[in-house]
């Protein structure tokens, strides 16, 4: 029956494994609770690695666990004691500087959203996951707009444009890489500078 929905539907392959988690649950494994802040140094030297391309890792409800120090200076710092500084949704949505940074922020933002929520279907109950998105909802009205629309999508490999300081815009070809063996517990973003 599922699959007949899906079919009528024209489901893409995203939204058609959203679909099957939120229809039967009890089909997923219990979220297991993170392992602590600190990614394996194997992930720290390969930051290093992609360099000088900005790059960070991402745990699976999005805060930065590790970053290059390109990443640093394109995105103002990183700071893993402050939740509104340590999650890449949060700064999206309650950090004006970010805001400002994303040329076409309401595209990236909308995108964010809907990558987070196929991203986190198997663990959305989880309390890593409910301390992000909690805060948000009560705290950032276009985070609860966006959110409320339910949209489901995967990381697509596009183009972003950010602006600098001076409002320049530069435009980063962004990719978000999954390493093996982590499954959804860890992603690494990468912007490579164009031209």
């Amino acid at each position: 029956m599922l699959n007949a929905l899906a079919d009528v539907l024209d489901l893409l392959p995203v939204e058609r494994q959203h679909l099957f988690k939120l229809a039967k649950p009890e089909w997923l494994p219990e979220a297991a609770p993170l392992e602590g802040p600190s990614p394996d140094p194997r992930i720290i030297g390969l930051l290093a690695t992609l360099s000088p391309n900005p790059a960070y890792a991402l745990n699976r409800a999005w805060d930065f666990i590790a970053w290059d120090d390109e990443a640093a200076d394109l995105f103002g710092g990183f700071d893993q004691e402050d939740a509104a500084r340590r999650n890449l949704l949060a700064r999206l949505f309650l950090d004006p500087a970010w805001r400002a940074l994303f040329a076409d922020w309401e595209v990236v933002a909308r995108s964010a959203i809907a990558q987070f929520r196929a991203a986190t279907v198997e663990y959305a109950s989880a309390a890593d996951v409910r301390a992000v998105l909690d805060p948000l909802k009560a705290l950032s009205p276009d985070f609860g707009r966006q959110w409320a629309e339910m949209r489901v999508e995967e990381a697509p490999i596009w183009s972003k444009r950010m602006v600098g300081p001076n409002g320049e815009v530069t435009t980063y070809d962004y990719f978000m890489l999954a390493p093996a063996g982590v499954g959804k517990q860890m992603t690494i973003s990468l912007y490579r500078k164009r031209g």
